[in-house]
């Protein structure tokens, strides 16, 4: 989809934030947020996916202007992606949308309540209930890997958040995480080139350390 707009001449710096900011947040990430790990947890993960989006279009559009393109994509308006498609109706969209999460809410809510059961509560809080920079720069690394599907991991992150975690690490994972997900990637890598997309996860890492390390010294 981001193809077809920039294919059709939305400016590159949009493009960006667009990718960002959707990467980072979508309506059902947000209704399970608000469910597991707590409204005030999840407005701050909304507003800081925002200032991401945002702040990474502002460095496209300054990079642009010293002449350093990041796309590797044509902007012709005669591109094929102009063509107007056959919308699909709401119930459409809700069905696929509801299939593909189900399952991944179920498994994550099955290990969640196993981790409830078997995880001492004292164990979580003395190792992880501390704004530790080094949890917090690991918990953005194993977000790489461990982010398979936001449906599936909230749970999860609700119950580590009841055993004491610390908010900060819980932040850095929902930030990071969606953003550098092999799916994201391999869809980023389809619109940069290989040296923007190195950027472009150093870039997610970077900004989820820093909101997860002032977060966490907030709480």
């Amino acid at each position: 989809m981001v193809i077809g707009f920039v294919a059709c001449g939305l400016p590159f710096s949009a493009a960006v934030a667009f990718i960002v900011t959707s990467s980072l947040l979508t309506p059902q990430m947000i209704l399970l947020a608000s469910t597991t790990i707590g409204l005030q947890l999840t407005i701050i993960q909304v507003a800081s996916g925002l200032a991401m989006g945002i702040t990474a279009g502002f460095i496209v559009m300054l990079l642009r202007k010293l002449n350093i393109s990041l796309f590797n994509i044509k902007t012709s308006k005669d591109n094929k992606y102009c063509a107007s498609k056959k919308q699909r109706n709401v119930f459409e969209i809700f069905i696929g949308q509801l299939e593909h999460i189900i399952l991944f809410v179920v498994a994550g809510a099955v290990i969640a309540s196993i981790m409830n059961i078997y995880i001492p509560k004292s164990l979580v809080f003395n190792i992880l209930s501390e704004n530790n920079p080094l949890f917090i720069t690991g918990s953005a690394l194993a977000s790489v890997p461990g982010y398979t599907c936001g449906g599936g991991i909230f749970p999860v992150l609700g119950t580590l958040l009841e055993k004491g975690i610390s908010p900060g690490i819980v932040l850095t994972f929902v930030l990071s995480g969606p953003a550098t997900r092999l799916q994201a990637i391999t869809a980023v890598g389809s619109v940069f080139s290989k040296a923007a997309l190195i950027v472009y996860i150093g870039f997610i890492l970077i900004s989820s350390i820093l909101v997860g390390t002032f977060i966490g010294a907030l709480f």
